[in-house]
């Protein structure tokens, strides 16, 4: 039996018969056709309204930003999803008499606690929860800087093929970067209740959630899980941005002394570099190859390691109680 199956069955005793699902747990399997159209039309029901739910019930809403915010997908629409699904399983006449009535209690639906991509979610979290009890973000960096720099040191073996190494590990210093920044986020927002309010009060992203009092007395809402969600669509290269959302988190202004706001201004400017190496293969738009040194890609690692020491000193101090709340409060 698949994972999402399991779950699906775990969670929820749904009337749609578990056997009539594929191994993936959501997909439906059995062939409709042989039945009358109103109990077809019935079984098709209940599979959406397993998989698929009125955004009311769980997905948060802000009006400034034109209505529900559906972090977890969607909007789904019943008519393309029933005829993606039972397009070869049931007879139209039926599949239309399940859109007809769904539509007319709901145009857009979000996805159900039931649904493949919240399973995932809910695995993906547990899964990094678990792997961030035994690694340290911090660690995992300086080894993959390690690791990069003793890389570096084999570019004169290369020969022709020096700039693409180059360009490569030029790419992937900023992921290295961009994993520290994202690993070290997320695990403080998963182990500090402090830190957690903080996100939601101030990272302007999470304090425009809303939630119903309906749905905050179902007590389906997962806060850290749609913590998490929110966190994922940062782009973690726009160093300024981030340090923002870290200053949001620990409830403190960053001192940007000389030297890192020299290494954030450095690296902005890389950035145009970098993005020619991930997207152009090396080429800037007007399709000219750029070169890259070896000074250039150890001049980026210094100023990488310049801002991922200033974050970790920084949460250090926020983690270890350093923060006057009352001061640091009026500072945001």
């Amino acid at each position: 039996m698949g994972r999402a199956k399991h779950d699906w069955m775990e969670l929820m005793a749904g009337n749609f018969p578990s056997e009539y699902l594929m191994e993936d747990g959501f997909s439906p399997s059995k062939n409709l056709t042989s039945l009358l159209d109103d109990e077809a039309s019935q079984l098709m029901k209940d599979w959406f309204r397993t998989f698929y739910c009125d955004p009311a019930e769980e997905t948060p809403y802000n009006g400034r930003e034109g209505g529900y915010i559906y972090i977890h997908g969607g909007p789904f629409d019943a008519a393309e999803e029933l005829s993606a699904e039972f397009g070869h399983l049931a007879n139209e006449t039926a599949i239309q008499m399940a859109i007809d009535d769904l539509e007319a209690e709901c145009i857009e639906w979000a996805p159900s606690q039931n649904h493949p991509a919240q399973l995932a979610a809910a695995e993906e979290a547990r899964e990094y929860s678990d792997w961030m009890r035994e690694n340290d973000a911090y660690t995992i960096y300086l080894e993959a800087v390690e690791e990069l720099q003793n890389a570096t040191k084999e570019i004169d073996r290369l020969g022709r093929s020096q700039q693409f190494l180059l360009r490569t590990l030029y790419a992937q210093s900023f992921s290295i970067l961009e994993a520290y920044l994202y690993d070290r986020l997320r695990r403080m927002l998963n182990d500090n209740e402090q830190a957690l309010k903080n996100y939601c009060a101030k990272h302007d992203d999470m304090s425009r959630i809303k939630y119903t009092p309906s749905q905050v007395l179902s007590g389906d809402i997962n806060i850290k899980k749609t913590a998490a969600e929110v966190l994922k669509k940062v782009v973690f290269h726009r160093f300024n941005t981030v340090f923002g959302i870290y200053e949001a988190t620990c409830a403190k202004g960053f001192d940007r002394n000389g030297e890192l706001q020299k290494s954030i201004s450095a690296l902005e400017s890389a950035l145009k570099l970098r993005h020619d190496c991930v997207h152009r293969n090396g080429h800037d738009s007007d399709g000219n190859t750029r070169s890259i040194s070896v000074e250039m890609l150890t001049d980026v690692i210094t100023h990488q390691q310049n801002l991922a020491d200033a974050i970790e000193n920084f949460v250090g101090d926020f983690e270890l109680g350093d923060v006057d709340w009352s001061e640091a409060n009026q500072q945001v």
